[in-house]
């Protein structure tokens, strides 16, 4: 984790090394112009969750072994608790795409059903008939069908409330019964 104190870094950058027996100087324990002029004695603490996360440095000071136990242990927990929180948010944001696209899919199929079921042609002798139906955002159980007989027809129009697929598989069985 990048951690910093004080000034912000512009130029936050993790060192990576080779690999785990590669050393590297002292003085890049802290970004350049942050490790203090002299001879200074420090003290590095291993920051762990359930495994090493960073690094403690601490300017060594007489009688206070306990108050560095304590410092690591507190950032720690805390290191530990913001990546988990991350964690956390990055999988609701992840549910939250896959019920959008669920969602989606279930309305591109509700919009299918409800316009396939819908007659291909008008034709009543003696009537001139036209109807045009446009899905809305949200699909629902609306339907129309014109069937012909012998002195004129019959003019259904359906609507079976709500929206999505379950209302347009309503209207999908009504239009089948008819």
């Amino acid at each position: 984790e990048d951690i910093s104190v004080g000034t912000p870094i512009a130029n936050r950058q993790r060192l990576e090394l080779e690999d785990e027996r590669s050393g590297f100087a002292t003085r890049e324990l802290l970004p350049s112009g942050w490790m203090p002029e002299g001879r200074r004695s420090f003290v590095v603490l291993p920051l762990f969750a359930s495994d090493q996360i960073g690094l403690l440095l601490l300017e060594f000071g007489p009688g206070q072994g306990e108050l560095y136990d304590w410092m690591r242990e507190q950032l720690s927990v805390a290191l530990q608790g913001a990546r988990l929180v991350r964690r956390v948010a990055e999988e609701i944001a992840q549910r939250e795409q896959a019920e959008h696209w669920r969602r989606q899919q279930e309305l591109s199929l509700a919009a299918r059903m409800q316009t396939s079921i819908l007659p291909r042609e008008l034709r009543v002798q003696g009537l001139d008939l036209a109807a045009r139906m446009l899905p809305a955002p949200e699909v629902g159980g609306d339907g129309y069908d014109v069937r012909p007989f012998a002195r004129g027809c019959w003019l259904a129009i359906g609507d079976a409330s709500g929206r999505g697929l379950t209302p347009g598989l309503v209207m999908l069985l009504l239009e089948s019964s008819l």
